[in-house]
């Protein structure tokens, strides 16, 4: 009967495997309302035909759906201003996200002309300076670091 008592129940091994899927990845979703926010933030509109975004801790693509749901909102108000059809392209986000099993979910985002650039940030080669904004809510166990990478980009939210 002891024998018993020491093996792990479903609900037990279910609550372990999200423990150590969250220390292993550090995945923490972004709520709608605070992506919202934080793209509100941004100084010039990721918006224009030449801007480049980046989106270095990827997971879901939340913060990127959220920026897709603002860029609708000011087409539809430039196209009621303005009494005419004004296309808006898509946007052009490069993304960063190690956990491989969410890379196709994120190419696929409607409205974004995406592509999975790397799985780390913090071995990402490549040259920042391409980039006119960036998007990221970071792991928490290396956040600081993410930020630091990037503080000469100018203003991080």
């Amino acid at each position: 009967m002891d024998t018993l008592l020491e093996v792990p129940s479903r609900l037990d091994l279910f609550f372990y495997n999200i423990k150590e899927f969250v220390m292993d990845f550090q995945f923490y979703p972004t709520p709608a309302e605070l992506a919202a926010r934080m793209i509100n933030k941004f100084a010039t509109s990721p918006f224009d035909r030449d801007a480049r975004v980046l989106e270095p801790s990827a997971g879901h693509g939340d913060l990127v759906r959220a920026l897709v749901s603002v860029a609708e909102a000011e087409h539809r108000a430039r196209l009621l201003k303005h009494r005419r059809y004004w296309s808006r392209d898509s946007l052009h986000v490069d993304f960063i996200e190690i956990d491989m099993g969410k890379h196709n979910a994120l190419e696929a985002i409607d409205g974004v002309q995406g592509e999975v650039i790397g799985l780390n940030f913090l071995d990402f080669s490549g040259s920042l300076a391409a980039y006119t904004h960036v998007l990221m809510n970071p792991p928490f166990k290396e956040g600081v670091h993410h930020a630091s990478c990037l503080e000469s980009l100018g203003r991080l939210v």
